[in-house]
């Protein structure tokens, strides 16, 4: 099975070099090496967002393979020499970028997209090959009109954490078929909730992993399966 995890960071709300706080920031989130690369590439600034942004695509995928994994920023280690060989003079929207990120020995292959106002990572596990990946980014508003099955509703916490599961329903709607279906995050022993899952006729949809995300103005969701898209 292809797990996945995906995360969007709004880039015109996100802490920029100079404010309050942000060396400090940077000093806990990243490692060594990824900070060299911020400084020599300063040009680039949502830079920084975008190691964050794989760093979390990342550990989404660890908490569903070990729900006791802890998230210590640096253990994520972003591929800094095959990034720095691939980053072009500029960035600009519209462009997408590969990657690499490693962790405990375990290797995540990622994908950048650089859009208006935002970063957006996409990571998956195995890499390699071509799994069937899907991902989308939107620009939120608030949540009127949307409909959530109770079992969707319990997890919802912000305008932002509906508009997302309504937009994770149309994505496998519209590319799997899966008229039915809703995004529901079960409670674990701890109490916490776990990870999204797609369930439909009355239980999970088998190989399909599925990843959430909302920053800001902007919510994202991505899977992976072996489903066959339409």
């Amino acid at each position: 099975m292809i797990y996945v995890g995906n995360d969007v960071v709004d880039t015109d709300q996100a802490a920029q070099p100079g404010d309050r706080g942000w060396d400090r920031f940077i000093g806990r989130v990243l490692a060594a090496d990824e900070r060299r690369l911020v400084r020599e590439r300063s040009d680039i600034t949502v830079l920084p967002w975008m190691l964050w942004a794989a760093k979390e695509s990342a550990f989404k995928i660890m908490r569903k393979r070990d729900p006791s994994a802890i998230f210590a920023h640096p253990g994520f280690h972003v591929d800094c020499d095959d990034l720095t060989s691939r980053l072009p003079d500029r960035l600009f929207p519209g462009g997408t970028l590969p990657g690499a990120i490693r962790h405990a020995g375990q290797r995540f292959s990622l994908r950048w997209d650089i859009g208006m106002g935002y970063v957006h990572c996409l990571a998956w596990h195995p890499g390699g090959g071509h799994p069937d990946l899907a991902s989308v980014v939107e620009e939120t508003d608030d949540a009127v009109g949307i409909v959530l099955d109770p079992r969707e509703a319990a997890s919802v916490h912000s305008p932002a954490s509906a508009r997302v599961r309504h937009l994770a329903r149309r994505l496998v709607h519209q590319r799997y078929g899966l008229e039915d279906a809703c995004i529901v995050r079960e409670r674990g022993n701890d109490g916490r909730f776990g990870p999204p899952r797609v369930m439909a006729q009355g239980g999970a949809v088998p190989d399909l992993d599925l990843s959430l995300s909302h920053d800001g103005r902007f919510v994202a969701v991505a899977c992976a399966s072996s489903l066959e898209s339409h």
